[in-house]
């Protein structure tokens, strides 16, 4: 069985955090767990103890979970995080795309989702949920008249990194660009080639000669 030894979950309603908690104790082992309603203490809880992973919602009474997002990145760079939320509203999936987290999965898709989230974020992975995907394709019009997906210069020269095996730091450092920013351009090649993981991605990119 899988093994995660510290996971922090943060989210508003209790009864969501004890089904979080029932699907990871039945698909993984796991070491602690921390969990918190009213995350402003968060900064706090990491510097005692970095985790492995951070499963956040995005809205809490005094704290906005992208503020979250930032505070662990500046705390903890490498760290994982999967956003679990409701909040499907097209600004905040357009702002999930931008911001540097490694999994989306929103809470009316199937509870399956969760454990393939957490085992692809877990292996250095990109996880973004059928139901987000959907939300975003028909928010971000990605697609030309004839339905061809279309491809920025920048998310080209990033999938060609990401096929020449580079990390989201190297391809920041090639292209003299922040890590976020690059992120950004990984889920937006996962959301236009509908990719499960970065294996499937590069398998799309070459077959569809998108890279050299």
């Amino acid at each position: 069985m899988f093994t995660i030894q510290n996971i922090l979950i943060a989210d508003d309603h209790e009864l969501v955090i004890k089904g979080i908690c029932e699907v990871l104790h039945k698909t993984f082992e796991i070491g602690n767990i921390v969990t918190l309603t009213n995350p402003v203490n968060l900064a706090e809880k990491m510097r005692a103890c970095p985790f492995d992973l951070y499963i956040l919602d995005l809205e809490f009474e005094h704290v906005s979970g992208f503020d979250l997002i930032e505070q662990i990145r500046k705390e903890q760079p490498g760290a994982r995080i999967l956003v679990v939320t409701m909040h499907d509203e097209i600004w905040n999936v357009n702002r999930l795309l931008q911001s540097d987290v490694n999994g989306i999965v929103l809470k009316r898709s199937s509870p399956d989702y969760l454990p393939k989230a957490v085992r692809t974020v877990m292996d250095n992975d990109t996880f973004l949920c059928p139901r987000f995907k959907e939300v975003a394709a028909g928010s971000s019009g990605y697609k030309n008249r004839q339905g061809v997906v279309k491809i920025t210069p920048s998310e080209q020269r990033v999938l060609q990194y990401i096929v020449d095996g580079c990390t989201s730091r190297q391809i920041a450092d090639a292209m003299c660009l922040t890590e976020n920013t690059i992120e950004a351009h990984r889920k937006s090649l996962f959301l236009k080639l509908d990719a499960r993981n970065v294996a499937h991605l590069v398998s799309l990119a070459i077959r569809r000669h998108l890279v050299k």
